[in-house]
């Protein structure tokens, strides 16, 4: 006689697969790509620019995780365009962007988009907190 499994199997859950933990939070990249719209029309607002900068933000941490140097030469360059931009505001008083900062940003929204769709869902949220972490003591 078989003897009978008194305990039901459960698989463990190791992560969140990246298509599940992005459909939770639906506007992760929407809200990257309308900063880049609001660039391109005319109407970004510092809203949007803090959108791309918490974008760059949690890609950074990311590559330092990952150790990927493409990754960080991606969020380098986009420091830089958002200084620029930055630097134009208050010189200026309104925001926007040449053609190769765009260009740099465009990357960057796109690079972060395929890269965190090829991620776990926990090691984005990992990210996200550790960037939060990192705000708050600056």
């Amino acid at each position: 006689m078989a003897k009978k499994r008194t305990k039901k199997y459960r698989p463990s859950v190791r992560f969140i697969p990246p298509l599940i933990g992005l459909s939770l939070n639906k506007d992760v990249f929407i809200a990257e790509h309308m900063a880049i719209q609001g660039l391109i029309g005319g109407f970004a607002n510092e809203h949007l620019l803090n959108d791309l900068i918490e974008c760059r933000n949690v890609l950074t941490v990311a590559s330092v995780k990952k150790k990927d140097k493409i990754l960080n030469r991606v969020c380098r360059e986009a420091y830089d365009a958002i200084s620029s931009i930055k630097k134009r505001k208050e010189v200026t008083g309104k925001f926007g962007c040449n053609t190769e900062e765009l260009g740099v940003l465009k990357a960057l929204v796109e690079v972060s988009e395929d890269f965190w769709l090829r991620q776990g869902g926990k090691f984005f949220l990992e990210c996200c907190e550790e960037s939060e972490q990192q705000g708050k003591t600056k």
